[in-house]
C-alpha cells in the first residue's frame, strides 16, 4: 500500500478471501468516499491469486486499466478510490508485469521446423493462458459478475471471427464449471445462467424426462425479470417441448402464435408465445430433456447461431447429466454387489446382476421346479449350552458359526439362504445350476466340520461347541417368494422339509444324508446305511446315511 513513491504498509494476504471496502467489517478499511462498502475481493486460487471488483460505484483498476476480474502479477498497481495497492508476489508464481516472455534459443531442429513449415509454428508457454479463460464462471455468475463482458475483444478476423471465438470461450467455459460442479443442480443452475446472458430469451426452463412417467418434468426455470423462480411461473409450450423430445430435433419458431405447427397448443395462445427455441439434451441416441426459452413480447428473437450455440451447450449438459447417471448406477450396483457378496458366491451374484440389467433393474426371479441339494447344519444342544451365557456371548458365538459355515458354503459356489436361530439353511444348485449340486453339498458339510475341529484346536479363545449337518436332494420350487414389499429367494418343498428334519438325526459333528443324495454321490464318498427313520409329518419311512470322506 503506497502514497505516491512511499511505501505506507505492507499487508500479507494469509486468508483465502481478503475483502476491501468502505466498511470497517472489511479486511482493508478505506474511508474515501469515492469507495463503496464492498468494493474488492482478493482470493486465493492455489497459488495464484484473483481480484474480483464487487459492482462498486467507481471501479477498481490495475496497471490504470477498469476491471472486474484479474489474475493478479508481480508488480500489477491496483487502485481503489485515492488508495494505490501493489501486489507482491513472494512465491515466484506469477511473472513481473513489466517482464517481457524470455524467447529461448532457435535450435537446429527449430530451424528445420521452420524450413518445413514456413515459419508459422506459434509457441506459448502454459503461464502464457489469456485471462478470459482464468476466469472462475461459477464465481463471477454468484457475484452479478457479466463474465462474458471481461473477455470481449475486437479481432483481426472482424464480426465472423469474434462470434467464432465468442461461442468458443462460452462453450470453454461452461465445460470448465459443469465439470467441476458437485451437483446436477449447480450445473442446471450454472447453465441457465450462461444461456440467458447470451441469448435474448425472455423465459426458459430446463426439463428432463422421467422415465418412471415418461413425461418431461421442469428442473430450473428463470425469467429475465425475476432471476430463477420456482412454481409454475415459466409455462413452457409442451407441444413444442414434445415435438422436440418426439422426433430428436431443435426448433426454432419466430412467430409461434401463427406456425401452422403448433396451432393446437394451448400455452402458445394463452401465453401469447412469440418467439421460441428449443433443443434436446442429447447424449448419443439417447434425448434425456430440452432445454426451451421463448419470447412473449418479440417475434423474431431466435437466430441460427443461437440454435447452434444451445444445441452445444445442451450436449455438454447431456454429458454430465450421463455421467451422474452412470456414477450413481454403479455406486447402486456396488451396494447390491455387496449385499448380495455376503450370502451368494461370485456366480450367483454375477446371475443376478446379468438377470436385472436385462430386465431393465428388475431383479426378481420367477418361482420354478428344479432339483437342488438343501444343507441345515446347527449348534448341537444350542438351549443348554446358552442358558447360563450372556447375551453379547451368545451372539460371538453364533457370528462365529454362521461365518465358518457360511464361508464354506461360498467356497463350494452354494446359496446361503437363510439363518433360523442357531441354524444355517444353505442351497446348492439354485439360482445357479449345477450338475453335482450333491457333491457340493456333501464337501460343504464335511469341510464345516473340518473348519470346526481345526478353529477350536488353533484358537484358545474359540467357542467350544458341536454342530449337526443334515441334507436332501430333490424336486423343489425355486424363486422369489413373498409379498409385493418383500419377497425373497428361497426353495420350497417335501425335499427341504427332509433336510431340515435330517439334521436333528445327525450325531455332533456327524453329516447325514437322504437317499437321493446317497444316489447321486456313492461313487465319490463313504455312505454308510444307519437307518429308516419316520418323520414326523410324513407317512413313509425315510434312509438315512452317515456320510464320510473316501
Amino acid at each position: 500500500m503506497k502514497s505516491g513513491a512511499e511505501v505506507v504498509r505492507e499487508l500479507p494476504l494469509e486468508k483465502e478471501k481478503f475483502t476491501i471496502g468502505r466498511m470497517p467489517d472489511n479486511d482493508l478499511e478505506l474511508r474515501d468516499s469515492l469507495v463503496s462498502r464492498r468494493h474488492t475481493e482478493l482470493i486465493k486460487h492455489g497459488p495464484r491469486v484473483t481480484l474480483y471488483d464487487m459492482g462498486s460505484s467507481n471501479g477498481t483498476f490495475v496497471n490504470n486499466k477498469k476491471v472486474d476480474v484479474k489474475v493478479l502479477d508481480d508488480g500489477d498497481e491496483v487502485m481503489i478510490g485515492e488508495t494505490t495497492l501493489v501486489f507482491k508476489d513472494e512465491t515466484g508464481n506469477s511473472k513481473p508485469a513489466s517482464q517481457k516472455a524470455v524467447v529461448p534459443p532457435v535450435s537446429n531442429v527449430d530451424k528445420e521446423i521452420e524450413k518445413l513449415y514456413g515459419g508459422s509454428e506459434i509457441i506459448k508457454h502454459i503461464t502464457e493462458v489469456p485471462e478470459e479463460y482464468k476466469v472462475d464462471l461459477r464465481e463471477s455468475i454468484a457475484k452479478g459478475i457479466s463474465w462474458r463482458n471481461l473477455s470481449r475483444k475486437k479481432t483481426a478476423g472482424g464480426p465472423d471471427e469474434e462470434r467464432v471465438a465468442d461461442k468458443f470461450l462460452i462453450l470453454y467455459q461452461l465445460g470448465k464449471a459443469v465439470a467441476s460442479a458437485t451437483n446436477l443442480a449447480e450445473v442446471l443452475n450454472i447453465s441457465m445462467a450462461v444461456i440467458f446472458e447470451v441469448m435474448k430469451a425472455e423465459r426458459g426452463v430446463i426439463m428432463l424426462l422421467d422415465r418412471s412417467r415418461d413425461e418431461l418434468m421442469p428442473k430450473v426455470m428463470r425469467h429475465r425479470s425475476k432471476g430463477t423462480i420456482a412454481g409454475d411461473e415459466v409455462v413452457a409450450s409442451r407441444t413444442i417441448a414434445n415435438k422436440v423430445m418426439k422426433d430428436k430435433i431443435s426448433i426454432i419458431t419466430n412467430d409461434a402464435k401463427h406456425d401452422p405447427r403448433f396451432q393446437a397448443g394451448v400455452s402458445i395462445i394463452q401465453y401469447n408465445i412469440r418467439s421460441a427455441l428449443c433443443v434436446p439434451l442429447w447424449e448419443k441416441q439417447e434425448v434425456l430433456g430440452v432445454i426451451y426459452l421463448d419470447n412473449l413480447v418479440k417475434s423474431y428473437e431466435f437466430k441460427e447461431d443461437d440454435l447452434e450455440l444451445l444445441s452445444a451447450i445442451a450436449n455438454i449438459l447431456a454429458i454430465r447429466i450421463k455421467q451422474d447417471e452412470l456414477y450413481e448406477e454403479l455406486k447402486r450396483e456396488a451396494v447390491v454387489r455387496a449385499n448380495l457378496e455376503r450370502y451368494n458366491s461370485p456366480d450367483v451374484v454375477e446371475m443376478i446382476l446379468r438377470r436385472a440389467a436385462n430386465n431393465v433393474g428388475s431383479m426378481e426371479m420367477e418361482a420354478e421346479e428344479r432339483e437342488v441339494s438343501v444343507l441345515f447344519a446347527d449348534i448341537e444342544g444350542f438351549t443348554p449350552l446358552t442358558e447360563k451365557m450372556k447375551p453379547t456371548l451368545v451372539g460371538r458365538m453364533l457370528n462365529t458359526f454362521f461365518d465358518l459355515t457360511s464361508g464354506v458354503v461360498l467356497e463350494e459356489k452354494g446359496n446361503v439362504n437363510k439363518f433360523i436361530g442357531d441354524c444355517i439353511m444353505a442351497v446348492f444348485g439354485a439360482p445357479v445350476e449345477y450338475e453335482d449340486h450333491a457333491h457340493r453339498a456333501v464337501r460343504s458339510g464335511l469341510k464345516m466340520l473340518e473348519e470346526l475341529k481345526r478353529a477350536q484346536s488353533k484358537y484358545p479363545d474359540f467357542p467350544r461347541f458341536n454342530i449337526r449337518v443334515g441334507i436332501n436332494s430333490g424336486i423343489v420350487v425355486a424363486g422369489d417368494i413373498g409379498f409385493e414389499k418383500r419377497r425373497e429367494y428361497t426353495v420350497l418343498g417335501d425335499s427341504v422339509n427332509v433336510a431340515s428334519r435330517l439334521e436333528k438325526c445327525a450325531k455332533p459333528n456327524h453329516v447325514v444324508i437322504g437317499e437321493r443324495t446317497q444316489m447321486l454321490v456313492l461313487n465319490d464318498f463313504d455312505c454308510r446305511f444307519l437307518d429308516s427313520v419316520k418323520l414326523k409329518g410324513r407317512e413313509g419311512a425315510v434312509k438315512v446315511y452317515e456320510v464320510h470322506p473316501k
